[in-house]
């Protein structure tokens, strides 16, 4: 997260909370077998979806391959991108919201990623955050979906709803046992 001070739940325990949703579009090749062409498509839909909706104003295009290490490596300390996302830096891109609490990730290991992402103990509303976009996203184009699995992601772990929720927290007293 940033470092200027907010007050948020459980603060002193929980740094943050995030929820991620992998999306993938219905009708482009996974990630496994997308060209360079299929990479921008992603990244055209997305952007234009985001971009086109009343809160477009509130998100910036950051090409990875754009960006030097320093900045790329500052997104990850920053948990506003992956690391997986930079095995992929020279087709991939995000999309980051200005009060740096949402991301859309392009070209990882799923199509999308989607995070919500706050200080302290807020799973909820940061599920509501990726949701938000997710339902944004869907009314432009279709997700790749089967009524009897759910969402279809890259990894078998990760199908169905699609989401990942964690809480990272600070639990000095481990060190010591």
């Amino acid at each position: 997260m940033s470092g200027e001070y907010v007050e948020a739940p459980q603060q002193d325990v929980v740094l943050y909370s995030r929820v991620r949703l992998s999306r993938n579009y219905e009708d482009l090749p996974f990630s496994a077998k997308m060209t360079h062409e299929h990479s921008e498509e992603v990244i055209r839909r997305t952007t234009d979806a985001v971009m086109e909706s009343p809160q477009g104003h509130a998100y910036a295009l950051v090409r990875l391959e754009d960006l030097s290490e320093d900045a790329r490596s500052s997104l990850v300390e920053h948990n506003l991108i992956s690391y997986d996302l930079l095995k992929f830096a020279q087709r991939s891109a995000a999309m980051i919201s200005t009060g740096k609490t949402v991301t859309v990730m392009m070209g990882e290991e799923d199509h999308l990623r989607i995070q919500g992402l706050l200080p302290g103990l807020q799973l909820e509303r940061c599920a509501e955050l990726a949701l938000s976009m997710d339902e944004l996203l869907s009314e432009q184009n279709a997700f790749a979906f089967d009524s009897q699995w759910g969402f279809l992601t890259s990894s078998p772990a990760s199908a169905g709803t699609g989401m990942r929720a964690c809480v990272v927290m600070h639990l000095p007293a481990l060190a010591q046992a």
